[in-house]
């Protein structure tokens, strides 16, 4: 299972304890496109047994863990990658929905401009109390209301593009 991950390209986007229901709300499709193309970049090379550019560093649970990476979806709002045939999957998407679907708090991740212009990245775990495991202190719901009410400064809302 693939549990960290850094793409210097992207300003040193780093995500580290990946679940196996990893999902990543962007605030905008321009940044899922870039960020795609990047990991589509990066499953390339774990595909076919390459080695990744240095920009891009990984680890896995398992020490020399092969992983293979299939991109199942693919269109303008979302990205769904399965890994190691199900063992693990990663959803990339700007829709706030996505929260509904998570097992546990850990899940999700957000990527954002920051002021400085800049890509941020930062878990839900991140925030001041969203730190435990589970979805006991809020639901899915709970969150999912928080980001389209922009409690978690990610969700730009919809623009119909």
């Amino acid at each position: 299972m693939l549990e960290g991950i850094t793409f210097e390209s992207l300003l040193d986007i780093g995500m580290a304890e990946l679940t196996d229901n990893t999902l990543i709300l962007f605030s905008n499709s321009d940044l899922l496109y870039k960020f795609s193309e990047v990991f589509d970049k990066f499953a390339k090379c774990v595909n076919f047994k390459k080695d990744t550019d240095d920009d891009i560093n990984y680890n896995t649970t398992t020490h020399g863990e092969e992983l293979t990476i299939k991109e199942i979806v693919c269109y303008k709002a979302a990205h769904i990658y399965d890994i190691n045939k199900g063992q693990q999957k990663i959803i990339m998407t700007v829709e706030p929905t996505i929260a509904l679907s998570m097992k546990d708090k850990w899940d999700l991740w957000f990527i954002n401009i920051n002021s400085e212009n800049k890509l941020s990245c930062w878990a839900l775990t991140d925030i001041k109390g969203y730190e435990s495991h589970g979805l006991n202190d809020y639901s899915a719901f709970d969150i999912y209301a928080g980001l389209v009410s922009g409690k978690f400064c990610c969700y730009e809302g919809y623009t119909g593009k």
